[in-house]
């Protein structure tokens, strides 16, 4: 009888691990979206159909905790956390637990806008192509192998976030912040970076005309070809490396931030608290000011 009982109460202990490795696909259908916002471990595949909808593939244990709906023109991807009992929470816990099986593959015409948060990533096997696209990534959320071609595209990355993009645009507006990591190709007319706290940036391509906000301790790299640079610098540990970012003209104001760009025609300095500017080229130099800082040519 005392055999019979282990064996019944072995069996029930084994319930939740059968449970936590099956995997549960729903397939959805949708009205018009071309919005997205995830979070939470979501890993999203967009693939451009004619039609809008959704299929799922999620570990049965979480498949009534899943919310996947489209309101207005925004689908919505998100775990139910709070509602998670607690032997379901029991199965993600721990060093050897295995992170939860939330993949979503994502039909539509058209995406216009991309917010994700959490730990939500986001890769499409097409390009997009909008009038306007805007891509928002907070948390440790990933957004990999994107190609965009858009008359404008507002980008806004912070704490932990990492972008991979290639974008056309004839406007590029890009905000930074936290420890996010940006990496772009980029042919643009118009390119305005405003990097802060530590985050990392790394830009290739054309830009015509380049406006970069660069505070506290962020990186910035830049190479390519432009007609302008414009740099705003603060904050002792801020760097722009613009050295393989040839340009015709460039305009330097910075307190504290280290420079080093390549410029041909005219350069214009307005410098102080320890800033340090390194320049190649043989432009005509226009002082404004120079302060507690240190200038010098390749």
């Amino acid at each position: 009888m005392m055999n019979m009982k282990k064996l019944i109460m072995g069996t029930l202990a084994l319930v939740p691990l059968i449970l936590f490795g099956q995997r549960r696909d729903i397939e959805r259908d949708f009205s018009a979206f071309d919005v997205i916002i995830a979070s939470s471990n979501f890993s999203i595949t967009m693939n451009q159909d004619e039609n809008y909808g959704v299929k799922l593939t999620v570990d049965d244990a979480l498949q009534d905790y899943v919310q996947c709906y489209v309101r207005g023109n925004t689908l919505y991807l998100d775990l139910n956390e709070k509602s998670l009992p607690k032997e379901v929470r029991k199965l993600y816990r721990g060093k050897s637990a295995p992170d939860p099986v939330l993949n979503a593959v994502v039909y539509l015409p058209a995406l216009s806008a991309l917010s994700l948060t959490d730990e939500a990533t986001f890769t499409a096997l097409d390009p997009i192509e909008s009038d306007h696209f805007e891509v928002t990534l907070s948390g440790s959320a990933v957004a990999r192998n994107l190609s965009v071609d858009a008359a404008t595209v507002t980008i806004v990355c912070d704490k932990r976030s990492n972008l991979d993009l290639d974008v056309i645009c004839d406007e590029l507006n890009l905000k930074a912040s936290g420890n996010a990591k940006v990496n772009l190709d980029l042919d643009t007319k118009k390119l305005i970076a405003d990097n802060s706290g530590s985050a990392s940036l790394i830009l290739n391509g054309d830009a015509d005309d380049v406006e970069i906000i660069a505070a506290n301790s962020s990186a910035l790299t830049l190479g390519g070809t432009g007609f302008s640079l414009i740099v705003n610098g603060s904050g002792t540990f801020s760097k722009v490396d613009a050295s393989k970012f040839h340009v015709l003209t460039a305009s330097i104001a910075a307190s504290g931030t280290s420079v080093n760009i390549s410029v041909d025609d005219e350069l214009e300095l307005d410098l102080s608290k320890g800033a340090t500017v390194l320049y190649a080229g043989e432009p005509q130099v226009k002082i404004v000011r120079i302060e507690n800082s240190s200038v010098l040519r390749h």
